[in-house]
């Protein structure tokens, strides 16, 4: 018998091994030694202190006494089988399945580059005599890091680069990079309690982008950054102190949404301080942090009184110094508030002046909610976007003023360095979405491009900002290349799906696939080797996009890919990280001739990802076609294939006139047995987006059903048709008039 262990002891699975206080605050050395099978190697903490044998092949495994250290990082690993792939002197070493070794190179490749930017901020990583990275299948989470340790998910750590896109690296480079950074914060200072876990996963979360930025500049980290991890907490608009309390009897999933979106807001919070306070003076206050807490448990006020030496010691005198801040009471608002500021910018026209004040985002729900916000902004005729350093605060109750020329317009809150949004008055919108409209729209930074589209939407959707507005922003979007810029739009895409099947949406669409058009145009659908990774993300999510609204070249240029592929395989190679836009969007509008390759395809891989595939031709004789092949093919589906294919094809399919009236003439052949009449007709009823369809799907119930199973299916036809107006109603307020 094979066995392969790993320990996962986060946040209180040791004192299921053994006696403990099993709390962060509590750290203790310790003296580790296992008993096992001669065949297996076992991995620890520290290194193999010795050996001896037992009887019946059993050996003992010591190791040397650990540093200083929480429960939850003692680590334990039990490998079968395993190869290792070392470093020079053996002082980093991968462990991993044999026909792994080529693709976990990249990762040990990643973690020798991050090694000396950790060693910029406290020397004590040259003391750690080994490291092991163990690359094992099915770990319960991303990875866990432990000192000398690291355990990481085989799927998460991998990368093959003849058969992986390029910008996979960046997946494996941050796993990588912040599992070392945790090196620092969260064992070299652990928090004191799980309330204050943000200040290990906060710092752990921003120095992975900032590290990868320096050793892959073309990969735009902390461009990325912003886009993905910034915008996205604003969207949920969460708080941080109170958000980690976890129940004693529960273990921390890295992998858990909820808390990566807390972990994302402090890393955000994070970046905004090291902007404010400069790289130098910044890097300084981490160093003070770090040697003045050596193997401790640290709360919040620990990291700000570091912080506040660094400032007060600063070679030079930056704004914050100036005015005697005390770091704790301006980052407090940050982190013992919830919800986030929007800025609030008007300008006086006659004579320039521009005012600035803050209030709370959602203001009805955080009356008394104040921030000290680092200012920072530029105009029309200074385009200095490089310049973060904040050239005042906005404390609680203030205003902040500036002057520009009467006929400028000014982008507060510089690359978005400041966690907050920022809205503009009428005018100085109309200015900039203007200027954005034009060949210069380069000289506005693209974090700020980006920004303006996300708070757009954001104001939008609060009834603050007029439709127009919004419609003519996104415009600018033909000229657009950056995906940076892009990001934001395809987040607002992915949130107005679900709106997509009402015939109301058909303008909104249109407007948006000439956007695409513009985009795609330059671009081009083709991946050329010499792209960079933002490039290739680009176009990947825009073909995909543009397809979904609806754009007619998109989606014949994935037919005519698909044939071509289907035609000559060999020749006409699709990379897997494209093959659900050629299979999918290639279908739509395809002949039965291609549709009938692709089934022949699932014939002989029974690849069940062509369920879905097959589904997407938007030909109703072709669905009518394929609904027929699993309802009267029983050798090739059983009843539960059957169910699951029949549903996948009503969500897609279930609003098209053509295809509803076939399936409610056929429906006792077609329908599968496994299903009810009631709860088949639940399905269909749920699919459909017009009152025509939905008085359909009721006289057909009426005349089908015995009584006591309709006045179910009446009242859910009530509660759908609720849904679908209100759905209506909220889409043709915000995006009725394109």
């Amino acid at each position: 018998m094979r066995l392969l262990a790993a320990t996962l002891f986060q946040p209180n699975n040791a004192r299921r091994m053994f006696p403990c206080w099993d709390e962060p605050a509590f750290k203790a050395t310790f003296n580790i030694s296992v008993i096992h099978h001669k065949k297996y190697r076992i991995l620890s903490n520290w290194p193999i202190r010795k050996q001896h044998e037992e009887q019946n092949d059993m050996v003992w495994t010591s190791f040397d006494t650990t540093p200083v250290m929480s429960t939850y990082l003692v680590g334990i690993v039990i490998l079968y089988n395993f190869i290792r792939v070392e470093n020079t002197d053996k002082t980093v070493n991968v462990w991993c399945q044999s026909f792994l070794s080529l693709q976990t190179k990249f990762a040990h490749t990643v973690a020798e580059k991050v090694m000396p930017f950790l060693l910029e901020y406290n020397q004590d990583f040259k003391k750690i005599p080994k490291m092991d990275y163990v690359v094992i299948p099915n770990y319960p989470v991303s990875g866990m890091e432990a000192w000398g340790l690291i355990i990481f998910d085989e799927s998460k750590i991998v990368y093959d680069e003849s058969t992986d896109p390029t910008f996979r690296r960046r997946e494996v480079a941050s796993l990588v990079t912040n599992k070392l950074v945790h090196y620092w914060f969260g064992n070299y200072v652990t928090p004191s309690w799980w309330s204050h876990l943000w200040l290990s996963e906060g710092f752990s979360a921003f120095f992975e982008a900032y590290f990868l930025n320096k050793i892959f500049g073309d990969w735009r980290t902390m461009d990325l950054f912003v886009i993905e991890r910034l915008h996205h907490c604003l969207s949920l608009d969460i708080g941080l102190i109170n958000s980690v309390t976890l129940e004693l009897d529960r273990t921390l999933d890295y992998d858990d949404l909820f808390y990566n979106d807390v972990f994302n807001k402090a890393s955000a919070i994070v970046r905004m301080l090291h902007h404010a306070m400069g790289d130098e003076i910044f890097r300084q206050g981490v160093t003070n942090y770090l040697v003045q807490h050596p193997f401790g448990s640290v709360t919040p006020d620990d990291l700000w009184s570091a912080m506040q030496s660094a400032l007060q010691m600063a070679p030079y005198v930056p704004y914050m110094q100036q005015q005697d801040f005390k770091i704790k009471e301006v980052m407090d608002t940050w982190i013992n508030q919830n919800r986030y500021p929007v800025l609030n910018v008007t300008i006086n026209y006659e004579t320039g002046e521009v005012a600035v004040t803050q209030k709370c985002f959602r203001a009805t729900e955080c009356t008394n909610n104040k921030w000290w916000i680092p200012m920072t902004y530029a105009d029309q005729s200074n385009l200095d976007f490089s310049n973060t350093m904040p050239n005042n605060w906005l404390g609680p109750d203030q205003t902040s003023r500036v002057e520009i020329n009467t006929g400028d317009w000014i982008i507060v809150n510089v690359q978005q360095t400041a966690y907050c949004r920022v809205y503009y008055d009428t005018t100085n919108m109309e200015r900039i979405i203007r200027y954005l409209n034009s060949e210069e729209y380069k000289n506005i930074h693209v974090l700020n491009r980006a920004q303006m589209i996300d708070d757009a939407f954001a104001f939008l959707m609060e009834d603050q900002l007029d439709n127009s507005v919004f419609k003519n922003l996104i415009n600018y979007l033909r000229r657009e290349r950056d995906y940076v810029a892009w990001r934001p739009m395809f987040r607002i895409l992915e949130r107005l799906s679900k709106y997509f099947s009402l015939l109301e949406s058909k303008h909104f669409k249109s407007y948006v696939s000439g956007i695409f058009d513009g985009l795609l145009q330059k671009i081009g659908y083709e991946e050329n080797p010499n792209d960079d990774d933002i490039t290739k993300m680009l176009r990947l999510d825009a073909t995909k996009w543009a397809c979904t609204v609806g754009h007619a070249e998109c989606k014949r240029r994935a037919a005519v890919k698909l044939t071509k592929h289907l035609a000559d395989p060999n020749t006409h190679k699709v990379p897997h990280w494209w093959q659900d836009w050629t299979y999918c969007f290639g279908l739509t509008i395809a002949n039965i001739t291609a549709w009938n390759k692709v089934f022949v395809l699932y014939q002989r891989t029974s690849d069940k990802k062509f369920w879905k595939i097959l589904r997407c031709s938007e030909d109703p004789d072709i669905i009518i076609n394929y609904l027929n092949i699993i309802a009267y093919n029983a050798a090739l589906f059983n009843d539960k294939e059957h169910a699951f294919i029949f549903n996948l094809i009503i969500q897609n399919h279930a609003r098209n006139d053509v295809i509803l009236e076939y399936i409610l003439e056929h429906f006792d052949k077609i329908k599968p047995k496994s299903f009810a009449a009631s709860q088949t007709i639940k399905s269909i009823v749920s699919n459909v987006y017009s009152n025509e369809q939905i008085s359909k799907v009721k006289k057909f119930a009426e005349t089908n059903l015995h009584q006591d199973t309709l006045s179910g299916i009446t009242k859910l036809i009530e509660k759908h048709k609720n849904h679908l107006k209100q759905s209506i109603d909220i889409f043709t307020k915000y995006f009725g008039k394109y």
